[in-house]
């Protein structure tokens, strides 16, 4: 069952709730003949109830779309103010529903945010109806509640969210990886392997963990020399791929590769990336090793490519019989809602890789938002050395 923070934040159930009941209002407005039922309020009524219909039906998707793009925010609260605006000016019918903007800032950013979207919507309210008075001609409405509505209506919803829904600070330290709850994925489709893709499609392979990395030429130019070394940028994902690939193809010692694949990564990206261990060590098969880092080095690029995360923790386990590797982010979540897309091949060899070892591979969306990768592979004990016949002389 859902938490309260899932049904009415995250997917957007208050913003909806309160957008039809606004739109409700409206419609009674008009009936009863508290406004004017003209033409241009009939079609800024049906806008409405299409805009309605967009939020109902994407409201799954709306609050990772606004964790991940602030700046929507702006466009939704002065699409609702314009509405005001070609209605009149006036508080009713539909000043209600342009208070809805203020409500997604007040519940998933807090107080401070909200100070801000106030603030922004109290000034374009006022510069439009500046703007009406003046091409219509007319006095000015009274504008003090224009100003204290707003104010009274965010603070409201901060205290929803203070003292009712107890959402996570998204700023606070990520929790420790509950090993139990998670579940495997359904085994995804059959995909053609990297080398049959590369001979048809001739596209170059990046080096896997068995490749030794290239040598760098030990000669520079004048030019390379004088120009200092950049991290890569964002975009360049297979490079970023390639050089952590390098810094731990070479390096035996598992511990030792994970140490050095987290200092790689803090290195070149903006995502702060912390390192746990449970349990003591114990050895593993290369291949199960191999494997492992592969898939700590591929969630590790999606983190930085994808997540819009600031933080992240890799939590090595080695408990009971078995070896688990989780991955965590605080960033927006699965935005379609499943890693299976097009193009996204390297979990999903991975997943065959994990079948193959008799481990299993999950890839889950945390209810705060962030995306969990946890991995298990089952411990076999070393093999113990030949024993040589006894020669009697």
């Amino acid at each position: 069952m859902h938490d309260w923070y899932t049904l009415l934040i995250r997917n957007t159930g208050l913003l909806v709730a309160y957008r039809w009941l606004a739109w409700a209002g409206a419609v009674s407005t008009l009936s009863i003949g508290a406004a004017p039922p003209t033409l241009t309020n009939l079609i800024l009524l049906s806008l409405i109830a299409l805009l309605n219909l967009g939020l109902t039906f994407a409201r799954t998707s709306y609050t990772p779309l606004i964790r991940a793009q602030p700046l929507y925010l702006l466009g939704d609260g002065l699409l609702a103010l314009l509405i005001v605006f070609f209605s009149g000016s006036e508080l009713l019918p539909f000043y209600p529903y342009a208070l809805a903007a203020l409500i997604t800032p007040a519940l998933l950013f807090g107080w401070r945010t909200a100070i801000l979207a106030t603030g922004i919507f109290v000034s374009v309210d006022l510069l439009l109806i500046w703007a009406s008075t003046l091409l219509s001609g007319a006095d000015f409405p009274p504008l003090i509640p224009r100003i204290q509505l707003p104010i009274a209506f965010s603070a409201l919803w901060v205290l929803v969210q203070h003292y009712l829904l107890s959402p996570p600070n998204p700023y606070a330290p990520l929790p420790k990886p509950n090993v139990a709850s998670f579940t495997s994925l359904p085994r995804p489709p059959v995909v053609a392997p990297p080398i049959e893709r590369r001979k048809r499609w001739g596209e170059p392979l990046a080096p896997t963990l068995l490749e030794k990395p290239r040598l760098q030429p030990a000669i520079q130019t004048e030019s390379e020399a004088a120009c200092p070394a950049l991290l890569p940028s964002r975009p360049e994902m297979s490079d970023l791929r390639q050089t952590m690939h390098a810094s731990i193809a070479t390096e035996t010692c598992f511990d030792t590769a994970l140490h050095r694949l987290m200092e790689h990564f803090n290195r070149h990206t903006t995502v702060t990336l912390t390192l746990n261990h449970i349990g003591p060590a114990q050895p593993l098969r290369p291949v199960q090793q191999r494997t492992l880092l592969r898939l700590a080095t591929e969630a590790l690029v999606n983190i930085d490519q994808h997540a819009n995360a600031h933080a992240a923790i890799l939590t090595l386990s080695f408990v009971g019989d078995a070896v688990t590797v989780t991955i965590e982010d605080d960033g927006v979540g699965l935005l379609d809602g499943t890693y299976m897309r097009p193009g996204m091949h390297a979990l999903r060899a991975l997943d065959y890789c994990f079948a193959e070892l008799d481990g299993t591979l999950s890839v889950s969306e945390k209810t705060h938002g962030g995306v969990v990768v946890h991995a298990r592979l089952p411990l076999t004990p070393a093999e113990p050395p030949p024993t040589l016949p006894l020669h009697t002389a």
